[in-house]
């Protein structure tokens, strides 16, 4: 019984966000005037929509997660899919940057518009693709 529960737990913990992630989501939607939590047909939620955009939200170290469900968001929706990649406080700089380049070089093979913030920080800046402007 006792392993069923931490079985359990650890399933719990890779479905649900964190507080800490649901904090984050929750500035930059407010900041951005996005949609968030959305959910959808099939009962997942999608963290951020735009218009156009379809966002799933999440710690950098978590990049390969974020793929998956960016791409599923934007099957269900119709929108192109997006991923904001947060990088926690306690992150190196320099661990991030390996993450957000992983991440990055699967976007630009699939069409995925990659954004990057900091844990405490509203704002997103764009990562793939360039902008042109900046």
């Amino acid at each position: 019984m006792i392993h069923l529960m931490r079985v359990w737990g650890l399933i719990a913990a890779c479905l649900w966000p964190s507080a800490a992630e649901v904090v984050e989501v929750g500035k930059i939607a407010a900041r951005y005037q996005l949609s968030r939590e959305v959910v959808l047909d099939d009962g997942t939620r999608c963290d951020l929509m735009s218009p156009a955009f379809a966002i799933e939200c999440e710690w950098s170290d978590k990049f390969a997660e974020s793929i998956g469900q960016a791409l599923h968001y934007s099957i269900k929706t119709g929108k192109q899919p997006g991923i904001v990649l947060i990088r926690r406080t306690e992150t190196s700089e320099e661990l991030h940057a390996r993450y957000l380049e992983r991440c990055r070089a699967v976007c630009e093979r699939h069409g995925i518009t990659l954004w990057q913030a900091v844990e405490g920080d509203d704002t997103v800046t764009k990562v793939y693709p360039p902008d042109p402007f900046h």
